[in-house]
């Protein structure tokens, strides 16, 4: 009875041609779900698929509409979304994201039967390229995912101690996955960009402002090596950035834009980087170094708390916004190669031992299907009394 329960993702853009940390945790997560006979259902955008409706591994994909701008995607599609699974009598609706958990209170007054589940993927209102207002919905958000749902998931300890700290909510911790990595030889980037074996370093990252490219940018200007810098990923409604970045790499040859990346040429771009870097401001679970570690990549993250949770000792820090740091870091890896061959086996062994979906996935079924089973009381297990 309980592997034929309707799950509905919501918040998402897609799972198809689509680029984000979110969309590939729903991906692997609802084409699990089918896999272990839920009836899954993914609510995706109109301009990530041409058809009403398509199946995508088994994962019922469903297009509705939403008004494609930078403060009105996502609510207006969450809106119809939610709808659409109420009608649809989803047993689990499960959104995604602090900005989607606005609504995830029509759930619970129009279909009371439904277990109502958040994942709290991270602090977005930490993000600069928001203003007031949109942060202001953002802190909404955080606590309508930590009050409405029947279910809290943290994809860190980190966000974890933020909800009970500023909550009084006590989420589940279930991280973000990875799955195995698929190695390739470097054909296609080095005709595109000419990039070449291990004579680059990756980073790998949607371009706005709070990853701090910049930074990155102007620190490996100051590095006197025969390397390339690879910036692998596309703006989110922030063009102005975008260009501030090309403008700032201009002067320097060795800095290459290659765009959103996907399937063979984003894993010969990951098999055949020097290491990894990430200058991030804020992270939820940094899922995309834990990708580049299953590869034996070494990975260069600032300093925050929930990069070392995630990343452990393996990982090389630098201290958070300090360029020069950053640059040292840089220079001393590239001079010491073979400290990060040393690491490759633990790297990979690492990553793929404790965040591979394979594990993480049933872990999120069995919430599921303990809640279910035992009716909306065992909520009040995870919820902190006032």
């Amino acid at each position: 009875m309980n592997n034929k329960l309707k799950i509905a993702y919501i918040g998402q853009k897609g799972i198809e041609n689509v680029v984000g940390g979110v969309e590939t945790h729903v991906r692997e997560l609802a084409i699990r779900s089918a896999q272990a006979g839920f009836d899954t259902t993914v609510y995706v955008r109109p301009y990530t698929q041409k058809e009403k409706e398509k199946y995508v591994e088994g994962v019922r994909a469903r297009k509705l509409l939403s008004l494609r701008t930078k403060h009105f995607d996502a609510i207006t599609h969450v809106f119809l979304s939610t709808w659409h699974a109420i009608f649809s009598k989803a047993d689990i609706i499960h959104y995604h994201g602090v900005g989607p958990s606005l609504l995830s209170f029509l759930p619970r007054i129009f279909r009371p039967s439904a277990i109502t589940v958040v994942t709290f993927h991270s602090i977005d209102r930490q993000h600069t390229k928001w203003n007031a207002v949109a942060r202001f919905f953002l802190r909404m958000g955080e606590w309508t995912a930590c009050r409405f749902p029947h279910i809290t998931i943290a994809v860190s300890k980190n966000i974890a101690e933020y909800c009970e700290k500023h909550y009084r909510k006590k989420p589940i911790v279930i991280p973000n996955g990875i799955t195995d990595p698929i190695y390739r030889e470097a054909d296609s980037i080095k005709q595109k960009f000419g990039l070449e074996k291990e004579k680059y370093l990756l980073v790998l990252s949607r371009l706005v402002q709070h990853k701090n490219i910049h930074l990155i940018i102007e620190a490996f200007k100051n590095i006197n090596a025969e390397v390339k810098l690879a910036i692998v990923g596309g703006g989110a409604f922030t063009d102005n950035y975008v260009r501030s970045l090309k403008e700032l790499a201009h002067s320097d040859r060795r800095i290459v834009f290659t765009g959103e990346c996907r399937g063979k040429v984003l894993q010969e771009l990951i098999s055949n980087s020097l290491f990894y870097v990430n200058a991030s401001n804020s992270e939820g679970c940094p899922t995309t170094a834990l990708e580049v570690m299953s590869y034996g990549k070494m990975v260069l993250m600032s300093d925050l708390k929930v990069n070392q949770e995630v990343v452990g000792n393996l990982g090389r820090y630098f201290r958070h916004e300090d360029p020069s740091d950053l640059k040292g870091a840089m220079e001393w890896l590239i001079a010491h190669k073979e400290k990060i061959y040393e690491k490759q086996k633990n790297l990979s062994g690492y990553a793929l031992g404790n965040y591979h979906w394979d594990t993480l996935a049933p872990a999120v079924f069995n919430v599921y299907r303990n809640f279910y089973r035992n009716g909306l009381a065992l909520a009040s297990a995870y919820q902190l009394k006032d």
